[in-house]
């Protein structure tokens, strides 16, 4: 959890790149997803992402639409 509001203690271990930006990805999906109350047009046009790109996102990362 502190890694996510950008502190982090000494000694506390980093994850890879890939595993803090996947989080973070998730993150981000769920509360797009959640303001726009599933409504992927409107996610896509919010995120500047495409639909089908918005699709492949929240099926990766297991998010309901």
């Amino acid at each position: 959890a502190a890694i996510m509001s950008g502190e982090l203690q000494t000694g506390e271990a980093l994850p890879s790149l890939r595993v803090f930006r996947e989080m973070n990805d998730r993150r981000y999906l769920e509360q797009l997803i959640g303001v726009t109350a599933g409504d992927v047009g409107r996610a896509s046009r919010i995120s500047g992402l495409s639909k089908s790109r918005l699709y492949e996102l929240i099926s990766k990362h297991g998010i309901g639409a």
